[in-house]
Order: C-alpha cells, then structure tokens, then sequence
C-alpha cells in the first residue's frame, strides 16, 4: 500500500540576491564599494574594515571585464566565464598586510520568519577570483583561496553553517555552497528571523594557502534560500535523530535499539526507534479462513504515519531475496480482519498459501520510502 505525498519547495526573497542593483554605491571602473542594497557589513571586530570602503578592506561589487585577447573574445578577466548569475559579484577583499586579522562579509536580516515542520536550504555561488590586471587599480596578485563561510541566522545568531559544501575552487571559478537547516514542531526558532551571512574568513593558512604578499578576495553571487514542509517521516527523524535525513543511525533500515524492527518499520508502527520496544508489535499465528488454515501476521499501525510503501511479504524460501518474496497488500483480499482505535489500525493479513499447500511458510512486514 501506498501513502505518500510530495511538497514542492519555495523559494523565498533575498533582496539583491545577484548583487544586481547598485543603488547608494560609490562606483569605480569595474568596482562599486560601500553597503550594497538590502545588505549590512559584517565584521567579527568592530570597525574591523573601516566600513568596507578602504583603505585596506573593500567590500561592494565587480564587474567581470572582457580580457580582449582572441580567439576567446568572451572570456573575462578574474572570471574566465563572468560572473555565476547577471553581471556582478559581491566581493569581499582586503589587501595583504590585513590577512589573519579577522573574518567579515555581508549579512541580511529577510523578510521572513522560521516556521514549524520545514527545511531551510541556502545555496551561494563562491568564486576564487583569479589574478588580473583592472581598469581601477592595476594588477592584483589573487592567488590562494582565504576560506568562506555561509550562514543561516535566527535573530542575528549563526545556527548553521558551511564552509566545505563548495569543496575546492579552482583560480577563476564559482562553486555552490549549500546548507539545509531543519525545524522541529514547536520552539526553537520558529518566529524567528530568517538570516544570512556571507564571509570572508581572510585565513592565509586555509586549505588553499595565499601566498605571502597576495591580496585576499572572496566572491559571492546568485543567493538562493528556499523553504519546504517535512514530510511526516522527516519530522519523525528529527524527533528522534535530530535529522531529517535517512542515514546513518537514522537510515531506513538500520535498527538503532536493537530490537529487530527496523527504523523505518518502527515509524509505521508508531514506535520509538531509539526505544527497544518491539514485543508484541508483529506476532505470526494460524488463523482458521474460509475452513483452511493460514499463517497471519497482526501488527498495529498510526494512521498518521503516512509518507511510506507498506506490504507483507510471504516465502517458503528464506534463501530468496526479499524481491521475489511475494508481495501481498494489507488491506486487499488477504486482510482478514481490521480495527481502528484513535490514530492506530489493527491489521491482521493471511498468507497466499494455505498450510495444507505449504508447510513450511515465512512472513514479513516491509516498510519503505517511494
């Protein structure tokens, strides 16, 4: 049997999320400085970057400039392919004598609030701006990579970070950075204000070293921030294993108490499966149907345990694979009884075979995600 559904995510504003617009910029050339729309300065110390404007530290926009050699007219200084999303980039930069003496960046405070039930996922383009020569301000010596962080905020405070998502970015490419933050059904952040930082962690010992005497740049560009529902199995992991995903001590078919019922067979039961409590959950009996005997399986399933494929299974062969066991659904010809209580239903299901065809017969309970 089937119980499923699917939730489509959404995709939330972030104001300037491309870094497109330059309202209030103060532009230079290729370069505009200063807080660029819907984005304030971050600064792990106070007046670390003197307002992001220079002398040492700048942190606005570039615009990717066509480096004018053939036959590859197209391709662009810094950025061989231009910018991930538009024209521009957000940067963050500061000049060699200022590595190592903090992080900074950007950061927004959204328009929107945590809610219940829903998984939060940030993605940013990085970019490892390589070395070249600007219209501005002559030639930048960018190699090496001083380390990125993305953020998603509550309030103001980071609750989940990623600084090792994009993997390592080769001089004069963008890569996606991506974090998902999940919340529970009640407390927590939920009213909270949805946040993201974007920074530079100006770390010359990073796992791509710059070299002494470089400057040091990180860019940013296309920041998405998307929201969708849990589904009911998701939210019963992180109830239990505080994550939404099916891995680990949390995959499907890992039995994390011990007690013989998988995971996943726990949720359809409406069991803990950090819990062991499985006696009494599945019991196999002879039930008399019709004047023939048939081997049963009982088992109480919630109702509100919706989201998976449920069937029993029944062999004569145990040597099989589950796959060519047979499948019979709970609640077709096979269901020989059925009661319902508040949220659980009482199955009771018979074999295929009777015990007069088979002797020698094993049945199951399988549970799995579509």
């Amino acid at each position: 049997m089937l119980l499923a559904s699917v939730l489509p995510a959404a995709a939330l504003s972030v104001v300037n999320h491309s870094f497109e617009d330059l309202t209030g910029e103060t532009i230079s050339q290729e370069f505009t400085f200063g807080p660029l729309l819907g984005w304030d300065l971050y600064e792990e110390t106070v007046n670390l970057t003197s307002g992001g404007d220079g002398p040492s530290f700048f942190v606005g926009t570039l615009t990717p400039q066509p480096d004018g050699n053939t036959p590859e007219p197209d391709d662009y200084i810094n950025f061989p392919t231009g910018a991930a999303d538009g024209d521009r980039v957000a940067i963050a930069f500061n000049n060699d004598n200022t590595r190592d003496t903090g992080e900074y960046g950007l950061q927004q405070a959204t328009s929107h609030t945590f809610a219940a039930n829903t998984a939060y996922t940030l993605q940013v383009e990085i970019g490892n701006i390589a070395s070249g020569q600007s219209l501005a301000f002559g030639f930048f010596d960018l190699d090496g990579f001083p380390g990125y962080r993305i953020a998603l905020m509550a309030d103001g405070v980071e609750i989940e970070t990623d600084s090792i998502s994009a993997g390592a970015i080769a001089e004069g490419e963008f890569a996606t950075a991506s974090l998902t933050f999940a919340t529970g059904s009640t407390g927590g952040v939920i009213g909270q204000t949805i946040g993201i930082r974007l920074v530079n962690l100006n770390d010359s010992n990073s796992d791509t070293d710059v070299p002494a005497g470089n400057d040091v740049e990180v860019d940013f560009d296309n920041v998405r921030l998307d929201a969708v529902l849990l589904t009911p199995v998701e939210i019963w992991r992180l109830e239990h294993f505080e994550t939404i995903e099916g891995t680990g001590n949390a995959a499907n078919d890992f039995d994390d108490d011990l007690d013989g019922l998988q995971n996943l067979v726990e949720y359809l039961l409406g069991l803990d499966p950090t819990v062991y409590d499985s006696t009494g959950a599945v019991t196999a009996d002879i039930t008399d149907v019709g004047g023939m005997d048939y081997l049963t399986l009982t088992f109480d399933r919630d109702l509100e345990a919706t989201g998976v494929n449920f069937s029993v299974r029944a062999t004569s062969d145990l040597e099989l694979d589950l796959s060519s066991w047979d499948s019979i659904d709970p609640e077709g010809a096979n269901q020989v009884s059925s009661g319902t209580v508040g949220n659980v239903e009482t199955l009771t299901v018979r074999d295929n075979l009777s015990t007069d065809e088979a002797t020698r017969r094993f049945m199951l309970l399988e549970v799995t995600e579509p």
